[in-house]
C-alpha cells in the first residue's frame, strides 16, 4: 500500500511538472503570438496610413470634379455672348471653385479617414480583446480538460497499478506462504527476498507504466488543446478580419459618400458664388459702359446747347446792338430834330419877342409922349413875363392868342428857360385875361 502511494505520487509530480512544461511552451507560443500580432498592428498602420492617403486623393479627384462640373453649371446661364470670354469666365470659377472645394474636401476626408482610423484601432483592438479571450477561455477549457483527463489517467492508472501490484503480492505472499509451509524456516529468508524483489519489480514496472502511459496522454491532450486553440484562433482572426475589412469598406464607402457630397455642396456654392461676382462685374462694367456713354451725350448735347445757346446769345447780342446802333441813330436823329426843333422855337420866339417889344413900344408911344428914354416895366423881366404882357397888353386875349401864347410859354419851359411855377403862374395870368 505504501509503495503504491508512492507511486502515484511520483506520478503526480511528473505530471505538474510535465504541466509546467507545458505551460512554458505555451507562454513561448504567447511571445511568437504576440510577436505576429505586433506584426499585424504594423500592417494594420500601413494599411491604416495608405487608406488615409487613399481617401484624401480619391477627395481631391472628386473635388477637381465637383468644381469643373460646378463652374461649367454656374457659367452656362451667361449673358456673355463671346465663347472664348464665357470660356475664360469658366476657368476663371473653375480656379477659385478648385481651391476652395480641395482644401474643403481634403480638410473633411482627413477628418473622416482620422475617424475610420480610430474607429479601425478601436474595432482592432476590441478584436484583440475579444481573440485573446477566446484564445484564454480555449486554452483554460483545454487545459481543464488536458488536466482532468490526466488526472483521470493517472489515476486509473494508479488504481490498476495498484490493483496488479496487489494481486502480484498476494500470489507472491501466497507462493511464498506456501513455499513457507513447504521449506517452513529454511525457505523464509528466500521467500521474502523473493517477495521483496517481486514487489520492487512490480513497483518499477507499475511507475514506468504510469508514466509512459502519463506522458502519451500529456502529449496527445497538449497536442489536441494546442490544435483545438489553434483553430479556434485562426477561425476567430479569419471572421475578425473579415468584419473588420468590411468595417474598412464600410467606413471607405461613407468617406467617399461624404467627400463626394461636401465636395459637390462646396463646389457648387463657390462657383455660383464666383459666377455672380463675374456677372455682378459684367453688369458693373456694362453699368459704366452705359454712364460712360451716357456722359459723352450728355456732354455732347451740354455741348451742342452751349454752343446753341452762344449762338443764339451771339446773335442776340448782334440783334441787341443793332437795335442799339439804331437806336443811337434814332436818338441822335431825334436829338438833332429836337436840337432843331428848339433852334427854330428859340429863333421864332426871338423873333416873337422882338415883334411883341416892338408893338408894345408902338403902343406906348401913341398913349404917351416920349419922355426921356427910360427903363421900362418890361425891360429885365423874365421870359415868361415878356409873353404874358405881350400877349395882355391889347386887353382881352382871343383863343388864337391863349393858344399861342400857352404854346410859347411851353416851348420856354421844355427848354428850361423857365421853371414849373413861373409856367403856372404866367399860364394863370393868361387865362384869366382871355376873352370869353
Amino acid at each position: 500500500m505504501d509503495a503504491a502511494r508512492k507511486a502515484a505520487e511520483e506520478a503526480a509530480r511528473k505530471a505538474a511538472a510535465a504541466t509546467m512544461k507545458g505551460a512554458a511552451m505555451d507562454a513561448g507560443k504567447d511571445k511568437k503570438n504576440e510577436g505576429a500580432a505586433a506584426g499585424d498592428d504594423a500592417s494594420r498602420q500601413n494599411v491604416a496610413m495608405n487608406a488615409k492617403k487613399t481617401a484624401i486623393e480619391t477627395a481631391l479627384r472628386m473635388a477637381d470634379e465637383a468644381a469643373a462640373k460646378a463652374a461649367k453649371e454656374a457659367n452656362a446661364n451667361s449673358r456673355e455672348k463671346d465663347e472664348a470670354r464665357k470660356a475664360q469666365d469658366e476657368e476663371t470659377i473653375k480656379k477659385t471653385t478648385v481651391e476652395v472645394t480641395r482644401k474643403a474636401t481634403e480638410d473633411l476626408a482627413r477628418k473622416l479617414a482620422d475617424e475610420n482610423v480610430k474607429k479601425s484601432q478601436d474595432m482592432q483592438a476590441e478584436s484583440a480583446a475579444r481573440i485573446k479571450k477566446n484564445f484564454d477561455d480555449v486554452k483554460a477549457k483545454a487545459d481543464a480538460e488536458a488536466k482532468k483527463k490526466i488526472d483521470d489517467t493517472v489515476k486509473e492508472t494508479a488504481e490498476k497499478a495498484q490493483k496488479e501490484r496487489d494481486d502480484k503480492i498476494k500470489k507472491a505472499e501466497e507462493e511464498a506462504q506456501k513455499a513457507l509451509d513447504e521449506i517452513i524456516k529454511k525457505a523464509q529468508a528466500d521467500a521474502e527476498q523473493k517477495v521483496e524483489a517481486v514487489r520492487k519489480q512490480a513497483q518499477d514496472e507499475a511507475k514506468k507504466k504510469v508514466d509512459e502511459i502519463r506522458e502519451k496522454i500529456t502529449k496527445e491532450a497538449n497536442a489536441k488543446a494546442e490544435e483545438t486553440v489553434a483553430a479556434s484562433d485562426q477561425e476567430l482572426k479569419r471572421k475578425e478580419s473579415e468584419a473588420l475589412r468590411a468595417a474598412d469598406e464600410k467606413n471607405a464607402k461613407a468617406l467617399e459618400d461624404a467627400v463626394a457630397k461636401e465636395a459637390t455642396a462646396v463646389a457648387t456654392k463657390v462657383a455660383k458664388e464666383a459666377a455672380m461676382k463675374m456677372e455682378e462685374e459684367r453688369l458693373r462694367r456694362e453699368e459704366e459702359e452705359k454712364a460712360r456713354l451716357a456722359a459723352e451725350e450728355k456732354a455732347r448735347k451740354e455741348a451742342e446747347e452751349r454752343a446753341r445757346k452762344e449762338a443764339e446769345e451771339a446773335e442776340a447780342r448782334r440783334i441787341e446792338e443793332e437795335k442799339r446802333r439804331k437806336e443811337e441813330e434814332a436818338r441822335a436823329k431825334a436829338e438833332a430834330a429836337e436840337k432843331a426843333r428848339k433852334a427854330a422855337e428859340a429863333l421864332e420866339f426871338k423873333k416873337y419877342q422882338e415883334e411883341a417889344e416892338k408893338a408894345a413900344a408902338a403902343n406906348k408911344a401913341k398913349e404917351e409922349p416920349a419922355p426921356a428914354p427910360a427903363k421900362s416895366e418890361d425891360e429885365g423881366a423874365s421870359p415868361a413875363k415878356a409873353v404874358t404882357s405881350a400877349a395882355t397888353s391889347s386887353g382881352a386875349m382871343s383863343l388864337e392868342d391863349f393858344q399861342k401864347a400857352a404854346m410859347k410859354l411851353k416851348i420856354l419851359l421844355d427848354n428850361g428857360i423857365i421853371s414849373q411855377e413861373d409856367f403856372d403862374a404866367e399860364k394863370k395870368k393868361l387865362v384869366e385875361n382871355m376873352a370869353l
